[in-house]
């Protein structure tokens, strides 16, 4: 393809392209998560606006051009020019651009008093072992807050989650957190905080001499490339002995519920192992 020129215009109006109404033009179906959507054909990859981010890829994110640089594998041009909407000439909505707010620094939630509700909710909806959320709630990793609403009139009762750095600072919360909370050398990562807990109450046995990571994947195809590429960067970083545990029902906490003789909900079909020796080949 010979040199293709673009105006700053053009390369700003492709860069601003709202991703959502990109990609269900292309056929994608995108799933609500929080205030951001996720790819159905991709887990890993949420877009908001037009930015994106690839949670399983160590890192990578960008605007609109870099995405599809990216996700369909395009030149710089050809990315542009399918923004544009191409030979169809398809108008794309744009993405409000959103007023840079200054980010005071990081504050956790108020906290309360006690833990009852949050031990109530983990306990008898979430079916938690008492030992286990006892143990993250004594290190602070779990906590019931004490929040108002902005007239005062209503107080909210909060679990939050809470990821601290190596010196103990706390620096996120909710459920992206990452809790290191034993010392054996074997680390294991989970879609959400709730999974997290729910294999440990499955599986009790030595758990504190361990270390638990919190992350976005789902028990699919898409969830299962995601962990193949985290099991990449982990053997790129020397960590030679990993493995991948499936649960038997949705994720770990319907394993639990099924336990307990609860309804769970089925997981999907499980990718053969060949789709994963494939895509590890793949990226080799």
């Amino acid at each position: 393809m010979g040199y293709v020129y673009f105006t700053e215009e053009q390369k700003e109006r492709a860069n601003t392209v709202d991703l959502k109404d990109f990609l269900e033009r292309q056929g994608e179906r995108l799933l609500r998560s929080g205030p951001e959507w996720r790819m159905s054909s991709d887990h890993s990859i949420t877009i908001r606006g037009n930015r994106w981010y690839d949670h399983g890829s160590g890192g990578k994110g960008g605007v609109a051009i870099d995405f599809v640089i990216y996700y369909y594998g395009k030149s710089f041009p050809d990315a542009v020019s399918m923004l544009l909407g191409g030979e169809q000439e398809e108008t794309y909505r744009q993405s409000k651009k959103q007023e840079e707010v200054p980010r005071g620094p990081f504050t956790l939630p108020a906290v309360n008093e006690n833990m009852r509700r949050v031990f109530a909710y983990l306990l008898k909806s979430w079916m938690l072992d008492y030992e286990v959320v006892s143990a993250f709630a004594e290190k602070k990793l779990i906590y019931e807050s004490l929040e108002s609403s902005r007239d005062g009139s209503r107080q909210y009762h909060n679990a939050i989650f809470v990821g601290y750095d190596p010196e103990g600072k706390a620096r996120h919360a909710h459920k992206k957190g990452i809790y290191t909370v034993g010392k054996s050398s074997e680390v294991y990562v989970f879609e959400a905080p709730i999974d997290l807990l729910s294999y440990i109450s499955l599986n009790k046995a030595g758990w504190k001499n361990h270390s638990y990571v919190s992350l976005c994947l789902d028990h699919d195809e898409a969830g299962m490339e995601a962990a193949v590429r985290i099991q990449e960067k982990l053997t790129e970083a020397g960590y030679l002995d990993t493995e991948l545990y499936l649960s038997h029902w949705k994720d770990w906490n319907e394993d639990l519920k099924a336990a307990h003789g609860m309804v769970a909900v089925p997981a999907e079909e499980k990718p053969p192992p060949e789709l994963v020796e494939e895509k590890m080949l793949q990226m080799a």
